[in-house]
């Protein structure tokens, strides 16, 4: 991200609006929503013009051209589906950071204050509308990437562990870290978890699966309901190719967690859409399993070696407290 204050990032926001977007009329309201608890280090803004609601995001500066519209194109090709932002455009600043426009779309992520099957059966519904838009995209035969990532991410953490490594906990806890309590109980899980989530994924690597783009980070947070009815489906950051059943893992895992009923509903919603194999449900299981054990290590490594910070570490010890507490229930 570009190095401006909150304030100068405000005004900066205003600008490209007033500059690029001239055609949606003047804005009326910005409200700055700092990364709307993501973590990608982009920054949102909710506008109201005179002729409607809009987002403009300040995209992180890993992002290329090239791969914005890679996203940009995939938003085009759902925009049949209601609850897939519009995207109005782009424009490029200096230092190479992008930024783009999309509608407002209406609803509140509350799933997790209402867990009832019939939501997350739509929830699951409209992401089996999603990828069936996008099955010809990115199309292809091959292994499981998930499958792969985790593999290469068991391998590398099996090598930190070899050399000895330890997160400083005992440090973060004298500084009243509210992290490190959570992640103490993380880590003392982590090893043996390891373990389980290499033999878990061992008999998945060499299978050849469809591919197709899918969206790789589909979470509570993304869904957005009015009432009972899904109005959205936001964050298309993460998207690349890969097999549906990481996005239903995801989805399935963040939401339902450990309810075989809502992980039920979840199933039968999205596969009388669009059916999954026995081999492709039961993929779906390792995914979500092992997904969250590496998202614990991921959280370790990201706090305590490589020193990432975070805006918000009341969001980061949630997400990693609801992953923890995952763990301690198996």
């Amino acid at each position: 991200m570009a190095q401006f204050s909150s304030g100068e990032l405000d005004v900066e926001a205003l600008n490209v609006l007033l500059r690029y977007f001239p055609n949606h009329g003047r804005p009326q309201t910005l409200k700055p929503l700092g990364n709307y608890n993501g973590f990608s280090g982009a920054r949102l803004w909710r506008c109201k013009t005179e002729e409607r609601e809009i987002c403009l995001r300040a995209w992180d500066d890993a992002i290329s051209e090239y791969r914005l519209c890679q996203i940009h194109s995939l938003m085009h090709k759902a925009a049949s589906l209601s609850y897939v932002p519009e995207v109005i455009g782009s424009a490029s600043r200096t230092g190479g950071q992008w930024w783009d426009v999309t509608t407002w779309l209406p609803g509140e992520a509350d799933f997790l204050e209402r867990p009832y099957p019939a939501r997350l059966g739509a929830a699951c519904t409209a992401l089996a509308r999603l990828h069936q838009v996008w099955s010809g995209v990115w199309a292809d035969l091959g292994p499981c990437p998930a499958v792969e990532r985790r593999l290469e991410a068991v391998a590398e953490w099996r090598e930190i562990l070899r050399a000895g490594w330890e997160p400083p906990f005992r440090l973060r806890m004298r500084d009243a870290d509210p992290i490190a309590t959570i992640a103490l109980r993380g880590w003392r899980l982590l090893s043996s978890r390891l373990d389980e989530t290499s033999v878990a994924l061992a008999p998945w690597g060499a299978r050849l699966f469809k591919l197709q783009a899918c969206l790789c980070d589909v979470r509570c947070a993304h869904v957005l309901f009015t009432g009972d009815v899904v109005t959205g489906i936001v964050d298309y950051g993460a998207v690349k190719q890969d097999h549906v059943a990481v996005d239903l893992a995801r989805l399935l895992g963040d939401c339902a967690r450990e309810d075989r009923a809502l992980w039920e509903a979840g199933f039968d919603a999205y596969c009388g859409v669009r059916p999954l194999m026995l081999e492709e449900q039961a993929l779906v299981r390792v995914l979500d399993r092992t997904g969250v054990v590496l998202g614990v290590a991921n959280w370790l490594k990201w706090l305590y070696r490589d020193g990432r910070v975070f805006e918000n570490r009341a969001e980061v010890a949630q997400r990693l407290s609801a992953l923890v507490e995952r763990m301690e229930a198996w």
